[in-house]
């Protein structure tokens, strides 16, 4: 029975294989077809989108005809292309989501990037606006002490100078002086209270 069953299964392996062979060569071709037709689209503005980017296995099998695989491959790109305009319209970071878009292509995933990166930017302004703001209260402080330490030094310097230097005033120098005049009694008199209010002193010649 054993040898029966292995002359039995040995044709039945050699079609197997050669069914199997068939079929590969049959994918191969198909795929050699999806290739041609994929590279006779123009496509400059997608020109670093490969096939492999957009291909589906399925495609493969003997049922997925070629007019329809056809249909999906222009659907895509369609669809590809409208999305960069998409992105291309942002109206920040649309080059970081487009890079993204062209690793992934997927669309939520680079909108949401281009999202993250313009919060990133908000809060990198309000810091930097902040620290600016910071910078510039220190430096008004600083020229605020700088002035008054001035103004205070101004004032040591007045008082030491008109409080602690003492004031003199020099005695102007004095002779005597030998005059006869004609007077009255009055006269005389308020010559004399004037002598006396300059403090000057008087003889008689």
């Amino acid at each position: 029975m054993k040898e029966i069953v292995a002359i039995v299964q040995e044709p039945i392996a050699l079609i197997d294989a050669q069914v199997k062979g068939y079929e590969e060569k049959q994918k191969q071709d198909k795929l050699a077809s999806i290739q041609e037709y994929y590279n006779s689209i123009e496509k400059p503005e997608l020109h670093w989108l490969g096939l492999p980017a957009i291909y589906s296995e399925k495609w493969l099998n003997a049922s997925v005809s070629m007019k329809s695989i056809q249909d999906e491959i222009n659907e895509k790109l369609e669809q590809i292309a409208s999305d960069l305009i998409t992105l291309s319209n942002l109206p920040e970071f649309g080059f970081e989501a487009t890079e993204v878009y062209k690793s992934t292509l997927d669309l939520r995933n680079a909108l949401g990037e281009a999202h993250r990166l313009s919060e990133v930017a908000k809060k990198k302004a309000e810091h930097e606006a902040e620290q600016a703001r910071l910078a510039a209260e220190a430096e008004a402080k600083k020229q605020e002490e700088h002035i008054e330490g001035q103004v205070e030094f101004k004032d040591t310097k007045t008082f030491d100078e008109n409080v602690l230097k003492p004031i003199t005033n020099p005695e102007p120098a004095k002779q005597w002086i030998s005059f006869s005049a004609l007077l009255s009694k009055e006269d005389a008199l308020a010559l004399k209270e004037f002598f006396n209010s300059r403090n000057i002193e008087f003889k008689a010649v």
